[in-house]
């Protein structure tokens, strides 16, 4: 697999499973600039990954364009990026899900959209800029073994729905998109990373799916 050497953002970070392929992109050679939303979870992450020289890293509300616009203008000054990782949690129900769960449910689902909304458009506009690249959106789907399936299903479902229909507008401008459901892999993150990396290497195309 060739990918040292390329570089990687991954919005996401201090997920589940962004924290897998961190590691595994890390140990392939790959430069990794990971995001997230909280400064104390990514200097952890810095920690666990034992100050690594290729892991960068930038505190960033995803659900934010202005802050997503600048980050990926920002890190892609000194070297265009290669790929853009995106991993989308819908995240536990919290406490009003007790008291308005459909409010709940709906704000969940939103939050999700949203984040791959603002995250394909101006990760699509970095890429363009640079000469293309590839953008693999994660999130979960179908079958998710967890008290809060129907959330994340139903949040899967949307950002599917969007992957399906900006994939050949996207190829237009040398951008790879695709989508990757995350819940054959629950619990499993180095099976997840290796399911990811197969889509990194530039020297194989993308699944004609555009969900997988």
């Amino acid at each position: 697999m060739s990918i040292r050497g390329t570089r990687v953002l991954l919005i996401g970070a201090t997920t589940r499973a962004g924290q897998g392929l961190v590691e595994a992109l890390l140990a392939l050679g790959a430069e990794v600039i990971a995001t997230g939303a909280l400064r104390t979870e990514l200097d952890q992450l810095v920690a666990d990954m034992h100050q690594h020289e290729r892991l960068h890293q930038a505190d960033v509300d995803p659900t934010s364009p202005e802050a997503l616009a600048r980050v990926m203008v920002d890190v892609s000054r000194s070297a265009p990026l290669d790929v853009i990782l995106v991993v989308l949690e819908a995240g536990p129900p919290g406490p009003l899900a007790s008291k308005e769960p459909r409010k709940a449910l709906r704000g969940m689902i939103e939050h999700t959209f949203e984040t791959a909304c603002w995250a394909l458009r101006t990760g699509v506009a970095t890429l363009a800029r640079t000469g293309g690249g590839r953008i693999v959106v994660l999130t979960d789907g179908p079958g998710t073994p967890d008290p809060e399936a129907p959330i994340r299903a139903a949040a899967g479902a949307a950002v599917r729905v969007l992957i399906e229909s900006n994939q050949k507008p996207v190829a237009a401008q040398g951008i790879g998109l695709l989508g990757v459901s995350t819940h054959a892999f629950h619990g499993r993150p180095a099976a997840l990373a290796e399911r990811v990396l197969e889509f990194l290497d530039p020297d194989h195309p993308l699944p004609v799916e555009p969900f997988v």
